[in-house]
């Protein structure tokens, strides 16, 4: 290779590592922005199976986990009363679907999870629509051991942390 052929080819991964670091920084800031001035979320969780509950996993446990970590922060998390007098509050919609496998793969419990900041959104093709939408998400997926479905608890508190860091992000401490 030349000595002009590899300037040129440096020049080139130089070029394509600006672009790609760029483009991961608009990616970011699209994830980061509609988190920024959020204060005040409401939390709404799905109704876990009884036979989850049975293993030592509640919904009552998850939602304390949630709330718990969202006011260390500074967000205020309404009650239920509280939301009925602002149904416009931006809501955290935690959803842990768990199903016990039977079969060859009893003993297995495989798990979805997403977390979602829902919240109403104006289109900017008509601003005349709006419409209530996902505006910040994380999901997962895996499988657990029937006898450690409670440890499903720290995913729920890792999708939490991760909307955490990027609402920091979005609200740098003045």
């Amino acid at each position: 290779m030349t000595r002009s052929n590899l300037l040129a080819a440096l020049l080139g991964v130089a070029a394509l590592t600006l672009i790609s670091s760029a483009r991961a920084d608009i990616v970011r800031d699209l994830r980061i922005a509609p988190l920024r001035g959020l204060d005040t979320v409401r939390v709404t969780l799905l109704p876990l199976d009884r036979d989850v509950e049975n293993d030592g996993l509640s919904a009552d446990l998850v939602r304390q986990d949630v709330e718990l970590r969202l006011r260390k922060v500074g967000i205020r998390v309404l009650s239920e009363e509280e939301f009925k007098e602002k149904p416009l509050t931006p809501t955290i919609s935690v959803k842990l679907l768990i199903a016990a496998h039977k079969g060859p793969a009893a003993g297995l419990c495989t798990f979805s999870l997403s977390l979602d900041l829902c919240e109403l959104v104006t289109l900017a093709r008509d601003s005349k629509i709006t419409a209530l939408a996902s505006t910040w998400h994380t999901s997962s997926l895996g499988a657990v051991g029937k006898g450690k479905v409670r440890e499903l608890r720290s995913e729920v508190t890792d999708a939490v942390d991760d909307f955490l860091n990027d609402f920091l992000a979005a609200n740098p401490k003045k």
